[in-house]
Parts: C-alpha cells; structure tokens; sequence
C-alpha cells in the first residue's frame, strides 16, 4: 500500500498539532527538559503531563510532576485551586 503519513517536517508539525492543538507548547516544554537533561516520562497516571527524572526511572523516584499551562489555558480553564490540587496529589505520591 501507498504511504499516506506526512512526508516532510512541516507537514508533521500540522498533524501533531491537528491531534492536540497544544501541542507546540507541550513540546516546547518536553523539548527544555529534556536539553536540561531530565529524563521525562507521561504523567497521566499521576495528573500531569510529565513528571521528569534525574536519572533512569528503573534507578530512582521522580523529582517532579509537571504541568504545561498554554497563556490560553491560564486565563481560561486553570486557576490557582487547580494548580494547588495537583500540588498536594503530588507531594501525597
């Protein structure tokens, strides 16, 4: 069969961000952590949207939890309450 998958950088950037129309600020933070050498895994399980590593996951406990707050999202559907939520699920963990 003919390959129908995006053919060139531009084209996979719109595709990623017709799947998640945050994603340019998902990667941009995915992208700083992981220049800053962090190693980072999903953190659906936990609430947020990362939780990073110093080291291997096999080797040690995550250090933080993170959550990727677009400008958009700060002045819509997050408030502090939230963000204080997922604090203490994290700090309980």
């Amino acid at each position: 069969g003919a390959d129908t998958g995006p053919s060139n950088d531009e084209q996979l950037w719109r595709y990623f961000k017709s799947k998640k129309e945050a994603f340019p600020c998902f990667y941009k933070a995915y992208s700083h952590l992981r220049m800053k050498n962090w190693v980072v895994r999903s953190g659906a399980q936990y609430g947020v949207d990362f939780i990073v590593y110093r080291h291997h996951p096999a080797r040690v406990h995550s250090e933080y939890g993170v959550l990727v707050l677009s400008h958009f999202h700060l002045f819509t559907s997050c408030s502090l309450c939230d963000i204080s939520a997922h604090n203490r699920v994290m700090c309980a963990l």
